[in-house]
């Protein structure tokens, strides 16, 4: 892992982070802040994501979410920022895998 991202992580952060880059058969996928290029805007490359299969993520994965968190998902910043409008610019970037992708948004915050 070479991002910027990673090397500001904790000892610990950085354990998890590995962690959820690391797939059941071991196999590492690329660290997503790393990635200057190939990301894309087209929308219609976006896989269908239903919010069972987000909880199921945020749980099951090393993560700083509880189940309890997940559940008040309303009370999540991110939540509140996607309600408010303020996540935009959705880009994608498949990876090597193909069974996995990475998605990032900018998130404008207007105080």
């Amino acid at each position: 892992m070479g991002s910027e991202y990673y090397r500001s992580l904790s000892s610990e952060d950085k354990t998890r982070y590995n962690e959820k880059l690391t797939l059941n058969d071991g196999t590492q996928l690329e660290d997503p802040y790393a990635i200057e290029c190939e990301w894309t805007d087209d929308i219609t490359k976006l896989p269908n994501i239903c919010w069972s299969g987000v909880t199921k993520y945020l749980i099951e994965t090393p993560s700083a979410y509880t189940k309890e968190a997940v559940k008040a998902y309303k009370s999540l910043d991110g939540y509140e920022f996607f309600r408010e409008g303020h996540v935009q610019d959705c880009y994608y970037h498949d990876t090597a895998s193909k069974s996995f992708c990475f998605i990032k948004s900018k998130v404008h915050l207007f105080i």
